[in-house]
């Protein structure tokens, strides 16, 4: 899952270029937190910043955070940045804080109002469906659905992580 993002850099998705090696196959795909069921970030964060809600969604208390970053070295799928500089001009929803780690969130502060990640509905407005969510664990929801009829994949399923994540076509 190279490249790195800048140490610098917030990346709450990002691009990454993937290739089979057997086949030589490549897929473009948007890698962000996978929110595992098993989170090593959460795994080794010290203070409990790190933490996974009951629902899956795996997050960080920036209020908690000492900025240690073993949650950053620990992620395999490279999704956590470290804010580096003072930020301004906050969004109260989603407020951000020097010296600490942050990662997607699948706009957690949107799911608790009963609304959709914001890269969801940014896809479907341009007429697109090829990020969706919901509930895994609900055999109504769209997502359950379409994992049942089409084959998807995990990133890394050989780290036994379980993420939330799925990609189709991989």
């Amino acid at each position: 899952l190279d490249p790195r993002p800048s140490p610098t850099s917030a990346q709450w998705i990002r691009k990454v270029e993937i290739k089979e090696i057997k086949t030589g196959r490549t897929s473009s795909v948007p890698v962000m937190c996978q929110h595992c069921a098993e989170p090593p970030c959460v795994d080794v964060c010290p203070t409990g910043a790190s933490f996974k809600r009951a629902d899956g969604i795996v997050l960080v208390d920036r209020h908690t955070c000492i900025g240690c970053r073993y949650c950053v070295m620990a992620c395999p799928y490279q999704a956590r940045s470290f804010v580096h500089e003072p930020l301004t001009d906050q969004k109260t929803d989603v407020p951000r804080g020097k010296g600490c780690v942050e990662s997607c969130t699948l706009c957690v502060h949107r799911i608790d109002r009963d609304r959709i990640p914001a890269c969801v509905e940014a896809c479907a407005a341009t007429g697109h469906k090829a990020i969706i969510f919901g509930n895994l664990n609900d055999p109504a929801s769209e997502i359950a659905q379409r994992i049942a009829q089409f084959r998807t994949a995990a990133l890394r399923p050989d780290l036994r992580l379980d993420p939330g994540v799925r990609y189709q076509g991989l």
